[in-house]
């Protein structure tokens, strides 16, 4: 009886076929893939390659937000250099080349102090939640992104007014904004622009991973 057992079931094709699967599935995941059968997925070390996507994607967005915040340092210093030396000429004031490293070099370090304010804006909104891929509708993007320009253009004056000191510099803050004008919105809108397109195409990137 055990013989006709054992010989039915090494010429059973079906029990074959099961086993077979069976094998290739422990193969599949041994390697590191996930499976996917109509009883659901089969996966090998799943909630840790999720945590190095959201590392990976997190490390991603955040080098568009210091990106951001080395070319506004950099642009908005020689603006100021260029705005200090007009400033200069047009008001027949004396200075020379070491005074106007100094005042720019006093400037950057506002910039800075901005740029860090509106890091925090940055990754608490528009990293860590992740919600940017939900904008698929064109207006609804343009619209947020201009409130998004709105708003770091408004920290940026509130920390320029709250640290400029005029006394330790040849131009006024009043004067240099009356002078810097449009091309001082133009830089943190253009920027700001810039990163926040990376950050919905790494956020969408991201989405669609997980």
């Amino acid at each position: 009886m055990e013989k006709n057992f054992l010989k039915t079931l090494f010429s059973n094709l079906e029990i074959w076929k099961i086993v077979l699967m069976i094998v290739i599935a422990v193969i599949v995941i041994l390697s590191g893939y996930t499976v996917t059968t109509q009883f659901g997925s089969i996966y090998k070390n799943d909630s840790e390659k999720k945590l190095i996507q959201y590392l990976v994607k997190i490390k991603t967005q955040s080098n568009y937000a210091v990106n951001m915040k080395d070319k506004v340092l950099k642009d908005l210093g020689e603006l100021y250099e260029e705005k200090l030396i007009i400033y200069c000429k047009e008001n027949n004031i004396s200075i020379s080349n070491e005074r106007i490293v100094a005042d720019v070099k006093y400037y950057r370090l506002i910039v800075a102090i901005m740029n860090d304010t509106c890091e925090q804006f940055t990754l608490q909104r528009y990293i860590f939640d992740n919600d940017l891929y939900r904008y698929t509708n064109a207006n609804d993007w343009k619209e947020f992104k201009e409130s998004v320009k709105t708003l770091f253009i408004t920290q940026g004056r509130k920390v320029l007014m709250d640290n400029y000191d005029n006394s330790k510099v040849l131009m006024p803050a009043n004067i240099w904004m009356k002078y810097a004008g449009r091309e001082l919105v133009a830089c943190i809108s253009d920027t700001t622009d810039v990163m926040l397109e990376g950050l919905k195409t790494e956020s969408i990137i991201f989405s669609r991973l997980r």
